[in-house]
């Protein structure tokens, strides 16, 4: 039975990550710009480290672009198989090593000129990529060597979004309650041809990952609008933005590999005036709070799982007592 489950979850998870990354392959504007940052940076003395390889496709650029050597680094043992075919496919087995695991845990032989890794997630910082990177600078970075990307950046903006509501469900059915609650998760945009752009995108953090030391709290991350209608608003949108090289930026907006993550509010009901955006982050959630003014008019707002979690546990203690089911006769 053990082996059995553990067989299903492998499949779920290798199917995930299969289609992942290629999506990710397909992704024409992620692709053109890492492949442009490299090869600025490679010549034929250059050691390679990619972190996070997956399907192994900088680090064979890497390597066909002429760099010395090159070592990729990955965690997952469903996407080794993949790596080292590839690899194979591609005909640089004699110059890429690859190393399972994960690139805190092991020690190299020799330092790198440049250390890659494309451990960005869809708001910026989730996937590790600041411990990350701190941690091979520390320990892998040859002096003089570079980074790739050399800074993140979370930005935001106010929009309106189209999505269903209770009045577009087809049956005579009211979900208020559930709404509410559920405006206290974050979920991921999947068309953004329904985003409706109501501000220029702001930074709320960012990190030049050439120089960063410790990694800090993302917490109280903030940024301003003046709104000719804040009452059109009724989300904030953050995404990612990364310098790669110099000159050689990377907005995940633009990309159809990455999803911009959908913060919903309720609208104000609000003229003209100011919006202001502060955004905390964990390993568990998201917390963000709105702060509008319009003229002598204030109003917060502010979401949380917590929130969704504290209405539904109140709730069910206020709940009538259920009568259970009669056991069935034999």
């Amino acid at each position: 039975m053990k082996e059995s489950e553990d067989d299903t979850k492998f499949f779920s998870h290798l199917r995930s990550v299969l289609l992942y990354h290629q999506r990710l392959l397909r992704d024409e504007v992620r692709n053109r710009l890492f492949y442009e940052a490299l090869q600025k940076h490679i010549s034929s003395e250059t050691r390679v480290l990619d972190i996070g390889a997956g399907s192994g496709v900088w680090a064979i650029t890497a390597a066909k672009l002429g760099a010395k050597t090159v070592v990729a680094v990955e965690a997952d043992s469903a996407m080794i198989p993949v790596l080292v075919n590839h690899i194979r496919e591609n005909g640089v087995a004699d110059k890429v090593e690859i190393i399972h695991g994960l690139s805190h845990d092991i020690n190299l032989r020799h330092k790198f000129d440049l250390v890659i890794s494309e451990t960005i997630g869809n708001s910026a910082f989730e996937e590790n990529i600041l411990p990350t990177m701190v941690d091979a600078r520390k320990r892998f970075l040859a002096r003089g060597g570079v980074v790739i990307p050399q800074k993140v950046a979370l930005v935001a903006a106010p929009a309106f979004i189209e999505y269903e509501t209770s009045s577009t469900l087809g049956v005579p059915f009211k979900s208020e309650y559930l709404r509410k609650l559920s405006f206290n998760l974050i979920s991921r945009v999947v068309n953004k041809n329904n985003v409706k752009f109501l501000g220029e995108p702001q930074k709320l953090h960012e990190e030049d990952l050439r120089v960063i030391e410790t990694v800090p709290q993302l917490s109280n991350m903030c940024a301003k609008w003046d709104l000719k209608n804040i009452s059109e608003a009724n989300c904030f949108l953050i995404w990612a933005v990364s310098e790669l090289a110099d000159g050689i930026i990377l907005d995940n907006i633009e990309t159809n590999s990455w999803s911009p993550i959908l913060c919903r509010i309720n609208p104000l009901n609000m003229i003209e005036g100011s919006i202001e955006f502060n955004l905390s982050v964990n390993e568990n959630d998201h917390h963000w709070t709105i702060n509008a003014i319009s003229g002598s008019e204030k109003y917060s707002q502010s979401y949380a799982p917590f929130f969704a979690y504290t209405k539904i546990k109140m709730d069910s203690q206020n709940m009538p007592r259920q009568r259970k089911p009669r056991p069935k006769k034999d």
